[in-house]
């Protein structure tokens, strides 16, 4: 049981870590986005 629950916890942790990495990948694509538009909208 110990061993199952050390999994959950990982799992979730690594979820999380994936999550936040993921909303910063979008942010960083938006930006960069927003960017290249920017001179063209100019």
């Amino acid at each position: 049981m110990e061993f199952l629950r050390i999994n959950t916890s990982t799992l979730v942790s690594i979820v999380s870590v994936e999550s936040t990495f993921n909303i910063r990948g979008r942010v960083l694509c938006e930006t960069r986005l927003n960017m290249t538009l920017e001179p063209i909208d100019v």
